[in-house]
């Protein structure tokens, strides 16, 4: 039986290594092909995403360029009409300035001509006048000679000196004066003529820079066309790289992305695939391990069988006859099962057989199906392909007719532009020629008349210098005649001019001594004086410093004198702190004496009840009893319940917490609770049950108005004078009404919130510019005098109707004084005359 089951599970075993093998064959199969048709379909996808891709880029590329090359154009036309106007400004500035060169320098020209003209002829004039005026002298001293020549003895000696002094004197002046009035002359000519000279190279020199600048000019602009359009080839094939580089790169990606992804899923393959070799190779170990176990447990056995069947041969023979039919019985059934068994593994592979069959006729179909939706999808991208390629050829065609067009058009502009340029050209140098000429015609007419001003100023002074030259001849006669007398009076005037030159030596020296002694008393004037100044600015620093240093002083007299102060200041607030604290010791210490002998010797039945009492309730007291938990359990149930029950302890419990502690107002206040508690209000109406919610919820608010830090809660929240105003209105107690009370204490609870809500200036201030909310506080007061005036009206008609008809008049009872209201302050501490509930 051992056998045949060993022998069954190996068969099992081996046939199921036969069927994951042909498992795994199918699977490596479908996942290939499943992998090759994804690769196909993916390239495909690919493919033509890029395709799409391409012609999106080229039609982006198309409209982009379009746009670039109008705006180009555009640009263009600015530049070339800017340029335009820029020349055209410049041409007129520099003809404005040419114009106005000329006729700065005909003016200077006409100007110097005068003025040597004018310094001709008076130079002219001056010499007649002087050859006049001698010539009248001479004439005078002539009559005068015969009169002096009686006199001549006595005043020959000292009129000749005089006369010789005065000749010399006025000889050496009229040399120095015409010498420097000749080098006047002869700078202010060379000055004249280096200025024209300047300005006549200074023109040349702008002509030939004008004529360098503007052909400089012409090929500059020819150069900028030129690399413009270099630059705008360069930058399109720039760009058409970048846009290969980056579809390349992209492609590459793609590529890269499905190789990785190929290679990740042949990695898993080759692992899954190392992985069942090795199990495989682990599987033969473990079989040939688990064969070889069985082999050595079968000899084992059988050596065991062979000495227990020595042992029991005698037993085993007696029951040969019973084994034997029980085996034959069990035999035969298990033929049976064998027969059942391989009928069914038959089946089994029969069917396996049939499935895979059918899975690869599956397969085969739908891999045919696919080739044949394959070939419709290439037949269809052909056809797309070829209508993308037809619209392609009809673009460029469109697009390259357009480019010929406005090439032709930009050509035309660029060919009206050039002969315009021609045009001007020859319309300036044409111009150049005409101002030239004009020039030298108006430099010939006046060189015309110059020469002619010329040929008569030189007549005039030819026959000026040839009278001149007779009075010369005439004067070089007198002065041989006066040659001799000059020798002897040159030798006095040089003797004269010795001692006048001994006599100015000494005048300049004691001129440069009085210098020097008046330099001397400058010197120490200015000394003085600056000393002087030095001493005051020492003087008022000084000042200054004394003043600084009083400053200081003072300051730190007032420091020390605030310090000692603050000292015994603190020193008496230490003091009587010190004092205060033993004072209050003492007295804690009487009080505790005294409590303790009273409580001595009162130590009656009902203190000692009381005390036991309030000893019981402190141990009964639990955390929830405190009005901390209390709030807080409270604000839980206003901010998640919605019964009526609910709210209203909670609205009970917080008006207990508000009125006793202030550190519940202010955590009521921070956990934003009070626009809850005014919607609440908003929502009841005028039932019983609302009424006493509406009370808890005023009261809550009264006692948080009450508090200074949680007043401004309340009124921050939006509408609440509104809603305050509508609870006054709704609430104002009709008489005769079952709730008339609990309205009433509405009513004056509300008042006295608007009261404290408006008790600061700023507030009252804005509670009046609401709207409507002075005319509704108006109306309300009015009403409620009418009512209580009814009221009065009422009880004395009711109080005359009750009393007896005998004729006495009525006598109304005094009314209750009653006292005025306290201050509204918050109600922090439990007294014996303000004892409300607790609980």
């Amino acid at each position: 039986w051992a056998t045949t089951a060993v022998q069954r599970r190996y068969r099992a075993c081996k046939m199921r290594d036969t069927c994951v093998k042909q498992y795994n064959k199918l699977k490596k199969a479908t996942v290939s092909f499943q992998a090759f048709y994804r690769g196909k379909k993916g390239r495909s996808l690919t493919k033509r995403i890029w395709a799409v891709r391409r012609i999106k880029s080229f039609l982006q590329m198309c409209i982009t360029r379009k746009l670039f090359l109008i705006r180009r154009s555009a640009v263009i036309m600015l530049q070339t009409a800017f340029r335009g106007y820029r020349a055209r400004i410049r041409y007129k500035a520099m003809r404005f300035a040419a114009i106005s060169i000329q006729s700065w320098y005909r003016a200077c020209k006409l100007g110097r001509s005068q003025l040597v003209q004018y310094q001709s002829m008076r130079h002219a004039a001056v010499t007649i006048q002087a050859a006049y005026r001698g010539m009248i002298v001479r004439h005078w001293f002539k009559q005068k000679r015969a009169a002096v020549k009686v006199q001549s003895i006595l005043r020959m000696i000292p009129c000749r000196r005089t006369f010789l002094r005065m000749k010399c004197a006025a000889i050496v002046v009229q040399s120095h004066y015409r010498a420097l009035k000749a080098q006047k002359l002869y700078t202010k000519y060379k000055i004249s003529t280096v200025v024209l000279q300047r300005h006549y190279r200074s023109y040349l020199l702008m002509k030939q820079q004008r004529s360098s600048y503007l052909t400089l000019r012409r090929i500059a602009i020819s150069l900028q066309a030129r690399m413009r359009g270099v630059i705008a080839q360069r930058s399109y094939k720039t760009l058409f790289r970048s846009t290969l580089k980056i579809q390349a790169c992209y492609r590459r990606k793609k590529q890269r992305k499905i190789f990785l992804l190929n290679k990740k899923a042949a990695c898993v393959i080759q692992q899954h695939y190392r992985a069942y070799c090795q199990r495989k190779i682990e599987q033969e170990k473990y079989f040939q391990m688990k064969h070889a176990a069985v082999v050595i447990q079968n000899a084992f056995r059988r050596q065991q069988a062979r000495q227990l069947a020595k042992k029991v041969r005698a037993a085993q023979k007696i029951q040969a006859w019973f084994k034997s039919q029980f085996v034959r019985r069990q035999y035969k059934s298990i033929v049976n099962s064998v027969i059942f068994i391989k009928q069914r593994l038959r089946g089994k592979r029969e069917r396996s057989r049939f499935l895979k069959v059918r899975a690869a006729t599956i397969l085969i179909q739908q891999s045919w199906r696919m080739t044949v939706a394959k070939r419709q999808l290439q037949q269809e991208n052909l056809r797309k392909m070829m209508a993308a390629i037809k619209i392609q050829a009809f673009w460029k065609g469109f697009k390259t007719r357009k480019q010929l067009t406005r090439k032709h058009e930009a050509a035309c502009q660029i060919q009206l532009a050039y002969r315009n340029y021609n045009q001007r050209k020859k319309f300036l140098k044409q111009r150049m020629a005409a101002m030239v000429i004009q020039r030298f015609y108006r430099t010939w007419q006046l060189a015309k008349t110059e020469n002619m001003k010329y040929k008569k100023i030189r007549e005039a002074t030819i026959l000026l210098q040839s009278r001149w030259r007779r009075w010369l001849v005439r004067k070089k006669l007198v002065e041989q005649t006066l040659a001799q007398k000059k020798l002897r009076f040159t030798a006095a005037v040089y003797h004269h001019l010795c001692a006048l030159k001994i006599q100015r030596i000494y005048r300049q020296y004691r001129v440069l001594k009085r210098a020097k002694e008046e330099i001397d008393s400058v010197i120490c004037i200015q000394r003085w004086f600056r000393t002087c100044l030095q001493r005051s600015r020492y003087l008022d620093d000084h000042r200054k410093i004394i003043v600084v240093q009083r400053t200081v002083r003072v300051w730190l007299m007032r420091r020390y004198r605030a310090a000692v102060v603050i000292q015994k200041n603190t020193r008496r607030f230490l003091y009587k702190t010190r004092k205060q604290r033993v004072h209050v010791g003492i007295i804690k210490i009487q009080a505790l004496w005294k409590g303790y002998c009273l409580r001595k010797k009162n130590s009656y039945h009902q203190i000692i009840t009381i005390r036991r009492r309030i000893e019981r309730a402190n141990q009964n007291s639990t955390e929830e009893q405190k009005l901390c938990n209390r709030t807080a359990v409270a604000l839980d149930y206003i901010l998640k319940f919605k019964h009526f029950p609910h709210i209203l302890a909670a609205l009970q419990h917080l008006e207990v917490a508000t009125r006793l502690s202030p550190i519940c107002c202010e955590n009521l206040a921070r956990s934003g609770a009070t626009p809850i508690i005014l919607i609440l209000i908003r929502s009841c109406n005028r039932s019983v049950p609302s009424m006493d919610v509406i009370k808890c919820a005023v009261q809550v608010l009264l006692n948080l108005s009450k508090y200074q830090k949680t007043s401004a809660v309340v009124y921050e929240v939006d509408n609440s004078i509104n809603m305050l105003l509508d609870l006054l209105h709704m609430y104002r107690g009709k008489s005769g009404d079952k709730t008339s009370d609990k309205c009433g204490s509405i009513f004056t609870k509300v008042c006295c919130l608007l009261a404290l809500l408006s008790k600061d200036s700023q507030r009252a201030l804005e509670v009046r510019s609401l709207p409507r909310v002075a005319d509704r506080i108006r109306n309300l007061y009015e009403l409620t005098v009418r009512k209580h005036k009814m009221d009065i009206d009422r009880i004395s008609a009711k109080l005359r109707m009750s009393a007896p008809c005998n004729g006495v008049s009525y006598i109304p009872a005094t009314p209750v004084r009653t006292r005025l209201v306290s201050k509204l302050k918050p109600d922090w501490v439990l007294r014996r005359d303000n004892m409300k509930e607790i609980v």
